[in-house]
């Protein structure tokens, strides 16, 4: 059985999680401890745990990140799971971030439409079916390209040999980004 441990990213919270996984990939549990790891309570998964995600500032609500490319999203300390989005990229998934977007149940994620292009899309945590997913960036970005920093959020397209990068600032649209000559990569 393997077991990775997850802490909560706010300061002095009681919330413990530990994520196990039998050898035989048939059982899949979460350990959930919310006495700083004095007590767990167990909690059978119907999926494979690849990541959590801790919201910013309310600690009952999870993001889960499948093996197989899908996203859960659990409001009550991962007790009960509800499957948000599938075909989504490892480590291109975000919550709100306070402060700077309005809705706190919002996440930002980098997904695979059916064509197999990569779009970097927002949804609602109560609703994100295919239908209520809003594409903030008009076109297909590069995969892995999606990050969300604070305030900014970047993109990168590439066409052909020449790539392109893009920045919102404070949730405005995206602009090209411009680069001094000498910052540039030499082609070889």
């Amino acid at each position: 059985m393997a077991l990775v441990l997850l802490l909560s990213v706010r300061q002095y919270s009681p919330c413990v999680i530990l994520v196990s996984h039998n050898i035989n990939e048939v059982e899949h549990m979460l350990f959930i401890s919310t006495d700083e790891g004095a007590t767990f309570q167990r909690q059978p998964l119907s999926f494979r745990v690849d990541t959590v995600l801790f919201h910013p500032k309310e600690e009952d609500k999870l993001l889960a990140y499948s093996k197989d490319t899908k996203l859960y999203v659990s409001t009550d300390l991962g007790r009960k799971w509800t499957l948000l989005q599938e075909r989504v990229t490892k480590e291109h998934v975000f919550w709100s971030v306070p402060e700077v977007d309005t809705d706190p149940d919002l996440v930002h994620m980098e997904m695979q439409d059916t064509s197999g292009d990569f779009l970097y899309v927002t949804c609602l945590i109560q609703n994100c079916s295919d239908k209520m997913v809003t594409a903030q960036f008009l076109g297909k970005i590069d995969r892995n390209s999606l990050a969300v920093q604070n305030e900014y959020i970047f993109v990168k397209v590439t066409t052909g040999n020449r790539t392109k990068h893009y920045v919102s600032f404070k949730r405005n649209e995206f602009v090209q980004m411009r680069f001094p000559k000498y910052a540039l990569p030499k082609v070889l």
